[in-house]
């Protein structure tokens, strides 16, 4: 990009860095902040200059999570009002960008807790076995903060509106991915690790809100006589079960191969000596509920995610679970926070802070929005983590 720009003049407000340049404004077109940032401090060099000479704590992240605000939607007022400065601070920044997309909120055409009373009030009369709730899966890594995030908060919200409803027989399932994360080359020993990190939670989940959680390994699921129902049940239907792909293994093993050839044509109940896994985890995840006869599936994520889990090409349960979707999390470079993405907090830096559970949760419950950035959960960074590209600093 051609900049044309007189000599950079800087000014501080509000303790704060912001920036009268004589520039063309940066083209804030992708979803990663911690970009932009870099555009911006690519070409301006004195940025960093500058705010080394700032007296601490002034925090430069203020340009990230007015970036990230702008993106998901917040005016210039509601944005000074949350980040606790002056609204010509905010304009200034935007000056220097042009926003490229704005997020559209998943719940914004939806009510999700309200949809889910109505679920519920219709279901009660017919229910007949306790009322399964699935705590979505974990991930084939280690648990961070977007799942722990969604797990806490969708389970306690779900659990208030069965309560609400009446309902007190009820089931809370955390699947497990212990195959999945094998067969994707994590070894054993790194799986039972992040196993104990998980009861970790299930038990902190017990301790604080009496909400009993059964941790549920793939490996006891797929051996079992239900998965193995669904398996033939998906071949019955005519399913494209050559485009899901599955893997089969020598019973305990973990020694998967992909099945080649008709894999309608497979007797899966009278193959014993066999697991099998499904390729992509969405499948993993529709197979589960379907198998368990699932009523609620929670999960993080929007709307697209949720229905690609309960796609008819997908899902051969005999009744579609309600997904209750708790929004996304973006991590600490502004893009959804993802292990592979490298932008999360982990288990084990969560697990740091006294009285991390309640604090997740009471972070989820004071957001402006559904969906949530490193503004909202920055009491629980940790001192040295890189936010927008930057080294965090402890207020």
């Amino acid at each position: 990009m051609e900049i044309k720009w007189a000599k950079p003049i800087y000014f501080f407000e509000s303790n704060y860095l912001t920036m009268h340049i004589h520039a063309n404004p940066i083209y804030f077109d992708e979803p990663d902040v911690e970009r932009a940032i870099e555009k911006m401090l690519w070409d301006y060099e004195l940025l960093e200059e500058v705010y080394d000479s700032l007296p601490k704590p002034t925090d430069f992240r203020i340009i990230g999570d007015t970036l990230m605000t702008w993106r998901k939607g917040y005016t210039i007022e509601e944005t000074a009002v949350v980040l606790k400065i002056d609204p010509e601070v905010i304009e200034t920044i935007r000056n220097k960008f042009q926003l490229g997309f704005r997020i559209k909120p998943f719940d914004s055409e939806k009510d999700i807790p309200r949809d889910l009373s109505i679920y519920l009030s219709k279901i009660k009369p017919k229910q007949k076995k306790p009322l399964h709730v699935m705590m979505g899966t974990t991930p084939s890594g280690p648990l961070h903060l977007a799942n722990i995030i969604t797990l806490a908060s969708g389970t306690l919200e779900v659990f208030s509106a069965v309560r609400e409803a009446g309902i007190t027989d009820v089931r809370f399932t955390l699947g497990f991915n212990d195959s999945y994360a094998l067969h994707n080359g994590h070894n054993s020993e790194a799986i039972d690790q992040r196993k104990e990190r998980v009861q970790k939670f299930i038990d902190e989940m017990q301790r604080v809100y009496n909400i009993e959680i059964t941790l549920q390994p793939f490996s006891d699921l797929q051996r079992t006589t239900q998965f193995r129902r669904i398996l033939e049940k998906f071949s019955i239907k005519g399913k494209k079960f050559y485009e899901m792909g599955l893997y089969s293994s020598p019973k305990g093993k973990g020694k998967y191969e992909r099945i080649e050839g008709d894999l309608n044509q497979l007797n899966y109940l009278e193959a014993g000596d066999k697991d099998f896994l499904p390729t992509y985890l969405l499948d993993l995840m529709a197979l589960r509920d379907a198998a368990e006869g699932v009523d609620i599936h929670i999960l993080g994520g929007d709307q697209i995610h949720a229905q690609k889990i309960i796609d008819p090409q997908r899902f051969v349960g005999d009744t579609t679970p309600f997904m209750y979707i708790t929004g996304k999390v973006y991590g600490l470079n502004g893009r959804e926070m993802h292990a592979s993405d490298r932008n999360t907090i982990t288990i084990d830096e969560i697990l740091q802070f006294p009285d991390w559970l309640e604090r997740i949760v009471e972070i989820k419950k004071q957001a402006q929005q559904t969906s949530i950035g490193p503004l909202e959960y920055r009491p629980l960074i940790p001192v040295g983590k890189t936010v927008y590209g930057l080294e965090h600093i402890a207020y």
